[in-house]
């Protein structure tokens, strides 16, 4: 029982060693990364969540980095 084990342990590495790649595979030879459009930038949407545990009335260490962070942008119209 012991030899069936080990011969099933080795197979199913080899099986998962034989499927893996090193290299990207792609669906085409022309395959280009798109870039972004030459636009400029309307609105800057923000999303925090679990910044850390902060105190009644206070602020975390990473809320007040956000806060730094947000005053040095020009954030009028932004959904901040």
């Amino acid at each position: 029982m012991k030899i069936f084990k080990s011969l099933y342990i080795l197979l199913i590495t080899f099986i998962f060693t034989a499927c893996a790649t090193y290299a990207p595979q792609y669906d085409d030879d022309n395959h280009k990364a798109v870039g972004f459009p030459d636009k400029e930038i309307d609105k800057t949407f923000y999303l925090v969540g679990d910044a850390g545990k902060s105190p009644i009335g206070g602020m975390s260490g990473a809320l007040k980095a956000f806060n730094n962070y947000v005053a040095t942008k020009e954030t009028k119209g932004d959904y901040t």
